[in-house]
């Protein structure tokens, strides 16, 4: 993102939404249908997943989930290491790590 581009506010109705989330084997949940306003419409969609024969065997939740803007924060962040990354990457050396594989 550019430094002068302005970063969007979250719009209050969508701060806090619901979410039908699929539970693995240890409880970790993975956000599925998506954010919906109210907790019943998260029950809705769990329905629907059952009526059209989607997830069978599979367990669900519904997530509350709160959205607060992020604001990036470098205390404790080891820079130079950062620095380092940054140095190679910008060397074009491949550097291992994150989603993305840079």
């Amino acid at each position: 993102m550019s430094s002068h581009a302005k970063a969007a506010e979250i719009p209050e109705d969508m701060q806090v939404q619901y979410w039908l989330a699929q539970l693995d084997q240890h409880g970790n949940a993975t956000l599925v249908d998506g954010a919906h306003s109210t907790e019943q419409g998260a029950h809705r969609a769990l329905y629907l997943f059952q009526a059209l024969g989607l997830g069978k065997g599979d367990s669900y939740a519904v997530a509350r989930v709160e959205l607060i803007k992020a604001v990036p924060d470098g205390r404790d962040v080891n820079h130079d290491a950062v620095g380092i990354i940054n140095r190679a990457r910008a060397a074009g050396i491949p550097v291992q790590g994150g989603d993305d594989g840079r």
